[in-house]
């Protein structure tokens, strides 16, 4: 279970070593939770997809099993992620997000202040997997290693609702001079290696 949550933990840890100890934790803790997120999504998706198709056609037990495992192997439904989706991280935001040091300071009252408040403009990522060979309908699937940040996602102009913690994500949000246009998710955005897939019967729903 351990390493369940650890493909999750951010890591690049700054700072003094008191930081760098508050940044672990409070990584592992988050880590922890996302990963608990996740199970719970997918437990409720499966729940959900299983009661859908035993009343849809109106099988059970053995032929249940079998059509269970038709639906894990063939995209019968299309619903396989492809090129152009939609996609929306669930910490986005159009909120003001201040970025200063520490409390206390002169930089505590430092705040990206986005100059454009549309929630679907700044907040929607559009995926691009354009390169892809496999298609359907003339649209690229997807694939779990489609995770790279400025190709497959371009980081939107919002910001976060997670508060900035490295004082190397702080420098370069200060740094930024278009940052109230950028907003702050391209400096704070950490993309695992491969997207997490609903698990069916064991195994990866729909991984080819």
């Amino acid at each position: 279970m351990e390493e369940d949550y650890r493909k999750y933990m951010e890591g690049n840890y700054d700072g003094d070593s008191k930081q760098q100890y508050k940044q672990m934790k409070d990584d592992k803790r988050q880590a922890k939770r996302i990963a608990e997120e996740i199970k719970t999504v997918q437990e409720a998706i499966l729940e959900s997809e299983t009661e859908r198709l035993s009343y849809e056609y109106k099988v059970e037990n053995k032929e249940f099993e079998e059509l269970i495992k038709s639906y894990n192997q063939e995209d019968k439904y299309k619903e396989y992620l492809v090129d152009g989706a939609i996609l929306r991280c669930n910490q986005a935001t159009t909120n003001d997000f201040p970025y200063g040091e520490e409390a206390g300071t002169s930089d505590e009252d430092q705040k990206v202040v986005l100059v454009n408040k549309n929630e679907e403009e700044c907040c929607n990522i559009v995926l691009n997997v354009s390169e892809n060979p496999i298609s359907i309908n003339k649209l690229r699937y997807a694939t779990v290693k489609d995770t790279l940040i400025n190709v497959n996602i371009i980081p939107p102009k919002c910001n976060c609702n997670l508060a900035v913690n490295r004082n190397a994500e702080r420098r370069k949000i200060r740094e930024d001079s278009k940052r109230n246009e950028n907003g702050v998710c391209m400096h704070l955005m950490r993309l695992n290696e491969e997207w997490d897939n609903l698990e069916v019967d064991g195994k990866s729903y729909l991984k080819k």
